[in-house]
């Protein structure tokens, strides 16, 4: 089995027409060509905006994707039941894990992975009894610890044992860069969206301490913030203009960086708990389209995605463009082989079976 990690986007639906406002839509529409253009770039960029503050997990069966060597898990779907499923992809080099439920015993399941060099724990709760887990993994040359119950302590005693590079941090999150350039600690950006920018931060501030504490320079400002945890309060000192000032600020998760950003598609919206057991009622000539034995009477709707399968053989993926009262019409997203009447389609996870 496959599998790939994908960032669930919000889907752009559009509206049905009352039958009396046709002619004056589309005389709008051909009127103001440019006009919905430049709504249709707002709309991608408010929604790729979104995107990134999206913790939705689909892990997809069938993709076009070979030897899959890097994952991102995201969200509290991530759990310990989830991970088992990760034994059957042995070309992961690349494991990474934000947000999820996943405890020591889901993380044991990653024994089964002999290529696996980089390990990222971050807001997940694993405690110090995965230690003796990431002695084991011979070949990791990364081991990238944040917002987890793993203890200092634990961190020093891996230190000593691993060969592998290890970032250990609490996890909170201020949203601020600082130069490297200057012995004082400068501001140079705040994060759009960050606890920084909502607490008043700005660029040019000079930061003097934290919660009490001296900030001579850059290093001592990350040796401190290093050790807070998300949901705490602390003080920020700035000097600005002169004047001192006082900030309270309330951390937030650290982020995952770009670098790490999955692969993104616009899936539509999650799909109701509707059970179908129908069949592949026909197929284009040339290939693509397929027509369903069941439509709108059975719940079906445009945008839906089914599995299709033969003798308990997966096949791929079906996108619903037209429905009708007792049939529809989708097209093939993606298949393992030819696609034939009389095959199974599904939306539930037993691909293929009656």
């Amino acid at each position: 089995m496959r599998l790939t990690c994908l960032v669930l986007a919000v889907a752009i639906c559009s509206t049905s027409l009352a039958p009396g406002q046709d002619a004056d839509r589309q005389s709008e529409r051909s009127d103001g060509t440019d006009r919905t253009v430049k709504q249709l770039r707002h709309e991608v960029q408010r929604l790729s905006e979104q995107v990134e503050r999206l913790e939705a997990l689909t892990v997809m069966r069938g993709d076009s994707v070979e030897d899959t060597d890097h994952i991102i898990l995201k969200g509290t779907d991530v759990t310990d039941e989830l991970m088992s499923h990760l034994a059957d992809v042995t070309g992961l080099r690349r494991v990474v894990l934000y947000r999820t439920k996943v405890t020591d015993a889901g993380l044991d399941e990653l024994k089964q992975l002999p290529k696996l060099k980089e390990l990222y724990i971050w807001h997940s709760p694993v405690s110090d009894d995965a230690a003796q887990l990431f002695e084991s993994f011979e070949g990791l040359v990364r081991l990238s610890i944040i917002g987890t119950k793993i203890t200092p302590e634990c961190v020093e005693r891996l230190r000593n044992v691993l060969s592998a590079t290890i970032d250990y941090r609490g996890g909170g999150y201020l949203g601020v860069r600082v130069s490297n350039e200057s012995l004082q600690c400068e501001i140079t950006v705040t994060s759009p969206d960050s606890p920084a920018r909502r607490g008043g931060l700005q660029r040019g501030d000079i930061i003097v301490k934290i919660d009490g504490r001296d900030v001579r320079n850059p290093e001592e400002f990350f040796g401190f913030m290093r050790q807070y945890v998300p949901g705490k309060d602390i003080e920020v000192t700035v000097v600005r203009g002169g004047n001192t000032l006082h900030k309270t600020i309330t951390l937030d998760h650290t982020p995952l960086p770009n670098r790490f950003a999955p692969v993104l598609a616009i899936k539509p919206k999650p799909m109701p708990d509707i059970k179908l057991n129908c069949t592949v009622a026909g197929t284009s000539a040339r290939g693509g389209l397929v027509a369903i034995s069941v439509g709108t009477d059975d719940g079906v709707r445009p945008d839906m995605i089914f599995h299709v399968g033969r003798d308990g053989k997966y096949l791929g993926r079906l996108e619903v463009l037209k429905t009708r009262a007792d049939a529809s019409v989708a097209r093939v997203l993606g298949s393992r082989g030819q696609i034939v009447q009389g095959d199974l389609i599904n939306i539930g996870t037993e691909i293929g079976k009656q």
